[in-house]
C-alpha cells in the first residue's frame, strides 16, 4: 500500500513542475490563470493523462479472453 501513496506522491511533484513551467513560460503566479492557459491548450496533465491509461489499459486487459 504505501509503494501506491508513493506513485501518487509522485504525479503530483510531476503535475507542480508543469505548473511551474506554464507559470514561467507565461510570467504569473496565478494558478487559475495557469490552469486556464492549459485549457486553452488542450493541455493534459500527466496525472489525467496516466490515470485514463491506466483505465484503458485495466478495462482492455479485463475483457481478453486468455483461453479462448
Amino acid at each position: 500500500m504505501s509503494g501506491q501513496k508513493l506513485w501518487d506522491g509522485h504525479k503530483v511533484i510531476i503535475d507542480f513542475v508543469i505548473n511551474r513551467l506554464f507559470m514561467k513560460l507565461f510570467n504569473t503566479s496565478d494558478i487559475a490563470l495557469v490552469k486556464q492557459y492549459q485549457e486553452q491548450f488542450d493541455f493534459t496533465l500527466p496525472r489525467v493523462a496516466l490515470e485514463r491509461r491506466r483505465t484503458k489499459f485495466m478495462h482492455k486487459l479485463c475483457c481478453v479472453d486468455f483461453f479462448a
